[in-house]
Order: structure tokens, then C-alpha cells, then sequence
């Protein structure tokens, strides 16, 4: 689900369209013809029932938020149609419920044990038997292969790790598309917790002949149909031209991976079978299948048989319980909790049919075909003429207040940083859904001239995705901003934009990663000396490197950095105190839990590593830095794998680096996205939340440092208690007020922007 919406947002955002499938273009493509929303089969329709027989190895691989209707007949998909005709599929298949986290849960555990939500897998403690235990009993083998994983038995929520915040963001790997993880029989183990391991083991075990009994395949977000800004594009709705792409080159990865496993030893010896299947479908009808779940949509399920019988269409009422129950069967199990309903939920039997005397055989490579989609660019942007606000109120002085500020649509708004360098003349920069594709988010810059709040034009340099994450502002009157955008091959590239007191426009800046590359902070030291950070992602299963940026006062360069980390490094914010002082801070990938945070710091000839805390049992992941008198201090995220997460905070002074506590309101989560300082005082900005994990509503967060010590200070919540609130940065103008800057949302509203000022 892009960019966090709530469930019932997601589902209106994602499948508010019906896809009108292209069938000339289908039959040009694969020779299928469609009639009544199925394919066509030689074969009458079959009922399922019986029992499945005995499986030496079955292949699942999970995609995402795509109804039946959406992929069955749709030209993106040739590979997956293909297969469906061919081999057979499920015409009456249905997910459990919305979001994703408990589909996935329910299809390895035979329900959902109270996950309701995408929140981390680990704060639901999930203690009930589920396949892969079955299988260990069994004394069968299981594995799970994740596109995007760094290591083997990764804790982590997601990778990169810079994910939700505000503006949110979507990754490569998620552990909410990872069902293992949520049983404490695996993420207890180490041993178990091993066994998921990054995709490119799959091709290794398939070579060696080492491929387990049971492969839990996982696409990343950019390979599932999901999307993930800002690594890849949006899904946007159906039938728009992200959602093509983001269809194709998930389609793409399926024709990869079946190719792959059917051209091995592995499929030519045994029974052997692949799953396709979807985690959920576009409504929350359960089609016959009664009262035992809350409903998640009709989605397209495909199984593929080494020698099945062929052209199946199984018109039998099935959800993920009756595809655990399939998978029982065939490995001899019993069953585990609805799949012992076996009045309601049947096994998906006449799918997993064999004829034992049929030789084994590969899936043709005429089926396995990929159709690239070279859609057309999203249309110009909007908002072309500024838009200002009411004029602020007058200072609640030793308070913070809510400053009125301008939204650019009906749709979401969202703020990520601001720069204040004067008392009357800020900048915050952030992104929106434009009123002229609802769909494609577009550059968001509002300007405080002393009086009240305007958003100004600001160039979009990709037609398929824009978005600024930092800014930084200049006594001068100039001003920078960093983020990204999506060029017309959706690759992700780098965005720099300068104002130069009139107006803003987009100045080139180099593109060193193979598949991508973004920046997420800038911070000017002067008008002609000005730095950039991010990562730039150096291959296809998800290596990223630390990418450095500096304007000299003609051109923008790269220049090199460390990447300490074997797995991966990125750098989430940068601060400068002076030409040599310069600070960036992110995280590096070890070979194991946990990760380290990265500390870099330029003296004026080169980046070097500097210390970092000392981190114990646990990740910490710094978003934001600032340098206050002789230190710098850096903020961001504390994630365990067992609790909730926590803010933290540290500090370097000269060599020497030491954590900082910092108070953590509610119970739930506490995470800081900003960071500014004046004098001797620093402040933090985030969210926190004091709820249970399937109730996703936060509140800003502000904490202050003073004499080294942190405290809260309490901030409004216009988006109510039932709402969402919270901040992606903050500044403090020099003998000025202090802003805070992100994003709100009622109960019923999309986000809109949220501005406060605070005013000793």
C-alpha cells in the first residue's frame, strides 16, 4: 500500500478505477481471448475438494493489491495470463482481508492472530503453529528468498531503512510482505531466522540442487506491482500508466524467476509446482466463502505443475486458507487453525492435480514472454501561479501554535523540511498529489515572507514523479532543495533545484548509481559552496552506496565517500558548521543484526568515517544532524526487533561519541525525522503514537536540549485524536521563531500540510 494510507484509503486509491482490459492487444500478445472476466479453458471447469497429491517441492511467490479483474486479461501481464491459461487457475480466490501484513500472516498460519495492520512484525508476538513449523515437524525443509533482503536473517522492518516517515516512504524490502517473520517460532530462532535468506540464494540452490521442500518467493516493492517512492514509481490506480509499469516489470520478474526454477535439475525430478498469488484483490467481498474471514478482495491465483494436468479453471470459492490447506496436503501435514474447517475451506486439490505418468517438462519459453511498457508522460504539473494562505496570528508567545499554510489539492500534501534563515524569510519543501494526475506526486515549496505562508512555483522535472526532501535556505535570499524524481524510463534520478531570489529552477546533478539515485538532505554553507546527501542503488536486488554531492558555485559534482557497510550504506541528512566542518549521518549493512549507524564527516580534503555510538542489541538509524557550539548532535529511530520503536539520539565531541536519552511520550512509538539548533539550544521533530500496533494514528512529537538535557514540549494536533499528525523538519530562525513542519490528516481527510511556529 503506497505511502502508509489507511486501509480504507488504500483500497478507494488503488481500485477506484476497473481496469478495462485491452483484449486486442492481449490476443496480439499471448493469443488468449477473455470472456466474462475469465480465461478460457479446454477443460470443464473443476471443483476442488479432494486431496492434493504428495509434492517433492512447491515454489510460492506473492504479488501485490491487484484484483482478479486487474491482471486477467490486462496486456501488462503477458507471462501470467500465459501461465493461468496453460496450467490452470483459481476463478473464485479471495484475500482475507486489508491491509497486506495479515493476508500474509493468514496464508502461512491459518489466521490472522489479531494483525490488523502493516505495523512491525514483531509487536504482535504471534505464538501459534503455522506451515513452517509443520514443516520442521515434518523433518521437510522450507526457505524463504526476499529480493531486496541484505542478509540472511535480516530483523529489520524494512531496507533501505528510511521508510514511512514524513513524507512517508516505501522500500525495497518490507517485512510486512514477509509472513515467516511474524511467528515467534522464526524471528525467536536464529537458526529458523536464517532460513530467510536474500534472493540471489534462490539461483544458487536451484543450481546445487539444494532448494528446500517449500521456496517462499518475495518480489520487492518495486517488483510486486506495490511501488515504492522513492526507490521506484507510485501504483497509483489501475489502468494509469505507473500501474502498467509497475504490472510489467513485475510480470517481467515472474517469466525471470519461473524460467529460473523450470530450467533446473530440480523441476525435472519429483512432483514439483509454482504458486503465483496475490495478497489481496479491490473489495472486501468473500464470495460464498461466508463468515470466516472479514474479506480481502478477489485476486488471481495460478499454480503451475511440473506434470499437471493442463488448462485448469477451478470455479471452486477459495481464500489463502484454502491455498495453506493445498499446500498441507501435498506435503502431508495436518492442519492448522481454519484449515481444520474443512466444511468452509477446501484444498485447492484440482490445481495441484499430476498425472504420474506424464514426464516431467519446463514451462515453455513462448509463455515466459515480457511486454516492456513505454506508457506516455503523466501531462505538465499544476499549480503554476502561488497560492497563499491567511495571514499568521499573532505570536502565543512560550507556546506552539498552528500557522495557517496552503494546499496545492484535495489529495495529499505533505511537508518534509524547512530552512528559516531570517525571522521573515523560510522555505519548506515537501511533495502533493496534483489535481491534473491524482496519481503522480509533484514538488511541493511554500515561502514565509514575515506575514503568511505561500507555495511558489517550483519546476518538476520528471513527468512521472517528483518529490523534494531537504532544503536550506540563505541569508542571501537564495535558497537549495534535494529530493528526486522519476525520468520517462521510471528510473529514480537525483533532483537539485536553486532559487535565486525570483525563482526557482532545476540545476543538473550527476547520476553515478547503475539502477538509481536519490538525495534526502542539503545544506548550504554559502552561496557557491553547498552539499548534498542520499544513496545511490548500485544493482538490482537492492545494493545501495552513500552518494555525496557539492556545488562549487558553477556545477554540481559527486564526490567520493565511504561505504563502510558489506550490505549497504545511505546518508539521511548533512549539516555544516563551516567549509571544513561538514557532518552527514545514515546507516550502514553489516553481515548481521544490527545495523550501525554512519557518522561521516569532511575537513576540507575528504570524507572519513567518524565515531559513531556504541549500539547494543539494537539498530539506530540517525535521520537528521545538527552542530551546536563544539558537538554534533544527530537524531532518528532506536528498532530492536522486539519492542516498539524508540527516538534516540547521540552526540560526537572531538573522537568521542555517546547516545543521549531522550523522553519517549506513549508507549508505541516515538521516531525524530528533524533537527535545528540556535545558540545552546537544539530542537528534535518527529511523531509518537500511545496505541496498540493495529491503530496507526500519531501525534507531533518536539523535544528540546538544553545543559544536555531533553525535554518534551507540547505541540497542537489539528488532525484530532482519530487523525494523524506529526513532523519531517524543523528549524530555528537566528533571533527568530522556531518551525516545525510536516503533516496532518483528520479521520475522514487526505494529508495536509502542517506548519507550527514556536516563539520564546
Amino acid at each position: 500500500m503506497p505511502y502508509h494510507r489507511t486501509p480504507g484509503n488504500i483500497v478507494n486509491r488503488l481500485f477506484r478505477l476497473p481496469m478495462l482490459a485491452a483484449l486486442a492487444a492481449l490476443v496480439a500478445i499471448s493469443g488468449l481471448t477473455v470472456a466474462g472476466g475469465d480465461l478460457p479453458s479446454a477443460a470443464a471447469s473443476a471443483q476442488g475438494g479432494a486431496s492434493p497429491p504428495r509434492y517433492d517441492h512447491v515454489f510460492m511467490l506473492t504479488e501485490e493489491n491487484h484484483g482478479f479483474d486487474q491482471i486477467v486479461g490486462n496486456p501488462a501481464a503477458p507471462t501470467i495470463n500465459n501461465l493461468a491459461h496453460a496450467y490452470g487457475y483459481a476463478s473464485n480466490y479471495y484475500g482475507i482481508t486489508h491491509p497486506s501484513g495479515p493476508n500474509y500472516v493468514a496464508t502461512l498460519g491459518g489466521g490472522t492472530f489479531g494483525v490488523a495492520s502493516d505495523t512491525p512484525y514483531w509487536l504482535f508476538h504471534v505464538n501459534a503453529p503455522n506451515l513452517m513449523s509443520q514443516m520442521d515437524a515434518a523433518h521437510k525443509s522450507w526457505k524463504g528468498y526476499f529480493q531486496g533482503m541484505p542478509y540472511a536473517g535480516y530483523k529489520g522492518y524494512c531496507y533501505p531503512v528510511r521508510c514511512m516517515g514524513i513524507p512517508d516512504s516505501d522500500t525495497l524490502y518490507i517485512a510486512k510482505h514477509n509472513g515467516m517473520a511474524y511467528f515467534n517460532s522464526v524471528n525467536s530462532n536464529p537458526a529458523e531466522m536464517a532460513k530467510m535468506q536474500p534472493l540471489g540464494q534462490l539461483q544458487k540452490d536451484l543450481t546445487s540442487g539444494t532448494v528446500p521442500n517449500f521456496s517462499y518467493i518475495m518480489p520487492d516493492e518495486c517488483h510486486d506491482m506495490h511501488g515504492a517512492p522513492p526507490v521506484c514509481v507510485d501504483s497509483g490506480s489501475p489502468g494509469d500508466v505507473h500501474d502498467k509499469w509497475l504490472v510489467s516489470t513485475a510480470d517481467a520478474f515472474v517469466a525471470d524467476t519461473i524460467s529460473q526454477i523450470t530450467a533446473s535439475r530440480v523441476w525435472a525430478t519429483g512432483n514439483n509446482a509454482i504458486v503465483i498469488t496475490f495478497d489481496e484483490g479491490d473489495s472486501g467481498d468473500n464470495s460464498g466463502l461466508g463468515t470466516k474471514t472479514g474479506g480481502g478482495g478477489r485476486a488471481l491465483t495460478v499454480v503451475v505443475t511440473n506434470r499437471g494436468s493442463q488448462h485448469v479453471v477451478d470455479a471452486t470459492g477459495y481464500n489463502h486458507y484454502s491455498l495453506l490447506s493445498g499446500l498441507q496436503h501435498a506435503f502431508g501435514l495436518g492442519c492448522l487453525a481454519a484449515t481444520c474447517d474443512t466444511s468452509t475451506i477446501k484444498p485447492m486439490a484440482p490445481l495441484f492435480a499430476l498425472d504420474p505418468a506424464a514426464p516431467a517438462m519446463p514451462v515453455p519459453a513462448s509463455l515466459l514472454t515480457h511486454a516492456p511498457i513505454k506508457p506516455a508522460p503523466s501531462g505538465p504539473p499544476t499549480a503554476t501561479t502561488p497560492v497563499s494562505a491567511p495571514a499568521a496570528p499573532a505570536a502565543d508567545h512560550g507556546h506552539w501554535q498552528v500557522i495557517p499554510s496552503p494546499n496545492l489539492s484535495n489529495d495529499d500534501n505533505n511537508l518534509a523540511a524547512i530552512s528559516a534563515p531570517t525571522a521573515n524569510d523560510a522555505w519548506a519543501v515537501g511533495n502533493y498529489y496534483s489535481a491534473d494526475n491524482p496519481d503522480v506526486f509533484r514538488n511541493l515549496a511554500l515561502h514565509w515572507d514575515g506575514r503568511r505562508w505561500t507555495a511558489i512555483a517550483v519546476p518538476n522535472a520528471g513527468d512521472q514523479e517528483n518529490t523534494l526532501f531537504g532544503v536550506s535556505a540563505l541569508p542571501t535570499g537564495q535558497a537549495w532543495a534535494a529530493g528526486y524524481y522519476a525520468d520517462a524510463d521510471y528510473r529514480i534520478r537525483t533532483l537539485i533545484e536553486h532559487y535565486d531570489g525570483k525563482a526557482w529552477r532545476v540545476v543538473p546533478s550527476p547520476d553515478p548509481g547503475a539502477k538509481g539515485d536519490m538525495l534526502f538532505s542539503v545544506n548550504a554553507v554559502n552561496d557557491h559552496d553547498v552539499w548534498a546527501v542520499g544513496g545511490s542503488q548500485t544493482d538490482a536486488n537492492g545494493g545501495f552506496r552513500t552518494l555525496i554531492e557539492h556545488w562549487d558555485g558553477r556545477r554540481w559534482s559527486a564526490v567520493a565517500s565511504p561505504n563502510p557497510g558489506p550490505n549497504g550504506n545511505e546518508l539521511f541528512g548533512v549539516t555544516a558548521a563551516g567549509p571544513a566542518n561538514v557532518w552527514a549521518v545514515g546507516q550502514e549493512q553489516g553481515n548481521a543484526f544490527p545495523g550501525k549507524a554512519l557518522v561521516e564527516h569532511w575537513n576540507g580534503d575528504s570524507w572519513q568515517v567518524a565515531p559513531g555510538p556504541a549500539q547494543h542489541g539494537y539498530t539506530f538509524d540517525p535521520y537528521a544532524a545538527t552542530v551546536s557550539g563544539s558537538q554534533l548532535v544527530a537524531v532518528g529511530t532506536k528498532e530492536d526487533g522486539k519492542d516498539p520503536q524508540s527516538s534516540l539520539a547521540f552526540t560526537v565531541t572531538g573522537s568521542h561519541a555517546a547516545t543521549s536519552v531522550t523522553p519517549q511520550v506513549g508507549s508505541f512509538e516515538n521516531d525524530f525525522y528533524g533537527l535545528t539548533s540556535a545558540g545552546k539550544t537544539t530542537w528534535a521533530a518527529g511523531r509518537s503514537a500511545d496505541s496498540d500496533p493495529n491503530v496507526q494514528n500519531h501525534v507531533t512529537l518536539v523535544e528540546q536540549l538544553v545543559h544536555g538535557r531533553w525535554t518534551v514540549m507540547p505541540t497542537p494536533n489539528p488532525g484530532g485524536t482519530g487523525g494523524d499528525n506529526g513532523f519531517g523538519g524543523i528549524s530555528a530562525a537566528p533571533g527568530g521563531p522556531v518551525w516545525a513542519v510536516g503533516t496532518y490528516k483528520t479521520s475522514s481527510s487526505a494529508n495536509q500540510t502542517l506548519i507550527e511556529r514556536y516563539v520564546p
